[in-house]
């Protein structure tokens, strides 16, 4: 270990749309280097891949996060297809993997795949979707029309669910281009697609949530955030407009993930890498496990509703609210509301009349939101908790975290998820309600489902 420890260094490599910290060293020992910011957008309380200090045991009473993303999502992906539109082919050898089609991958579609499913040693987000990679971009993360019409043309043709696109379109866009015309005719087939907000933000500079992003009908442009030294921060490279995007900010900076597939030592298989191609890979990912479980129940206009519904802010600063429409997903509290809207209206005959109707069906999903945040504003004043679970997540859950009770808030030992929901939703049918902190963002809700309708 000593040995291994004097081979430590970092080489910045500019690929794709990302930032690319080498590490020289083996995956178990890059845990022992650095506790805190090895795999931390797994084990972070907002995505809950990995159940693990410092957010698990949970010491607040909210249901989704007593359960890893894994068992909120047991199908893992399976029959959902992901096409990632990313960058050039390079030398490395052909991928074995069963699940995917390409024969040629560069590090940085090894490095997104990788999270997207996983490798023997890291657990992906949906291991059993199937990937699909195209050639879409070249040096310096920028694609041209041509090349992105071609992804888009395959994805459409192998029936893709989602469309991750980790590139910038930096020619001049115009709207009567007839290869523009043709991309936005591919966008509007394929049901979700992802685009990385870009990474050219300066401070003090106004720049612009890149292309494709900006363009009509995607569902999520997607900015990146840090967490270091136990505080969060949008990236200051993450690109943005106030009031119009990106929609959701993911994490994005010193993210682990798998480099070369193949190497003669197996010391240098893994890199930390920082950009919005990571934030749109992890939202992908977690969009397969969605699709996974849902597509067959409900439309893409409701699955949209119930995950832009289950955002929360992690700080409370101007800066998030200005960086990003909607702040962050609650991973596991979009699952756990759309097991609440399944089990809701299988149950229950009255509410069926909710999926003929979007602004009933907002107004639904609002209600099963603060069912599931009142427990929390309950449980913090008592304990002197100033900080709202919704607006300033991580302060809530960082002093939270430090209460020490006389006994859990929620036990699941001996529960399933499918008992903890049955009991949710008798409870809610009883109590329904709708608060009026969630109007506001009903109304936001609304205006992004009409702009990303297609």
């Amino acid at each position: 270990m000593k040995y291994c420890q004097s081979l430590w260094f970092f080489l910045l490599l500019a690929l794709g749309n990302s930032v690319v910290v080498r590490a020289s060293l083996s995956f178990s020992y890059l845990k022992s280097l650095s506790e805190e910011s090895f795999l931390w957008h797994a084990r972070f309380f907002s995505i809950g891949l990995l159940l693990e200090k410092p957010w698990f045991p949970v010491h607040y009473p909210f249901a989704p996060h007593f359960f890893s993303l894994h068992q909120l999502a047991p199908k893992q992906g399976r029959g959902v297809v992901i096409a990632l539109l990313d960058s050039r082919p390079s030398a490395t050898p052909p991928s074995t993997a069963a699940n995917c089609n390409c024969e040629i991958q560069s590090h940085h579609s090894i490095y997104a795949q990788a999270l997207l499913t996983g490798t023997d040693e890291m657990l992906g987000f949906a291991p059993h979707a199937k990937l699909i990679f195209t050639n879409s971009f070249g040096v310096g993360g920028s694609a041209s029309k041509d090349k992105i019409r071609d992804g888009l043309s395959l994805a459409a043709s192998q029936h893709a669910h989602i469309v991750i696109m980790n590139f910038k379109i930096d020619e001049p866009i115009d709207a009567f281009d007839s290869r523009i015309i043709a991309i936005q005719s591919f966008i509007d087939k394929i049901p979700y697609i992802v685009a990385a907000a870009g990474n050219d933000a300066r401070l003090g500079l106004p720049f612009l949530v890149a292309y494709p992003g900006r363009l009509p009908h995607i569902a999520f442009d997607v900015g990146s955030f840090s967490y270091e030294n136990n505080c969060v921060a949008i990236s200051p490279f993450s690109q943005y407009c106030p009031g119009l995007g990106p929609k959701i900010v993911a994490p994005g900076q010193k993210i682990l993930s798998l480099w070369e597939k193949k190497s003669m030592t197996q010391n240098d298989k893994y890199a930390y890498a920082s950009g919005t191609s990571i934030s749109a890979a992890i939202v992908g990912g977690f969009l397969a496990l969605v699709l996974g479980e849902f597509d067959a129940f409900f439309t893409r206009k409701q699955i949209l509703t119930a995950c832009y519904a289950c955002t929360i802010h992690l700080n409370n600063s101007p800066n998030w609210h200005e960086r990003s429409l909607f702040g962050v997903i609650d991973f596991r509290m979009a699952l756990y509301m759309l097991h609440m809207l399944h089990f809701l209206l299988a149950k229950y005959v009255g509410y069926k009349k909710v999926l003929t109707n979007d602004t009933q069906f907002v107004e639904l999903v609002l209600k099963i939101r603060h069912f599931l945040l009142a427990p929390l504003k309950a449980y913090g004043q008592p304990l002197g908790i100033v900080a709202s679970f919704d607006q300033d997540a991580l302060s809530f859950v960082q002093e939270a975290q430090t209460k020490i009770v006389s006994r859990p808030a929620v036990s699941i030992e001996k529960s399933s998820l499918d008992q903890i929901i049955e009991q949710d939703v008798k409870l809610f049918h009883k109590n329904e309600m709708l608060g009026p902190d969630n109007q506001a963002l009903g109304q936001l809700i609304s205006a992004t489902i009409h702009q990303v309708t297609k």
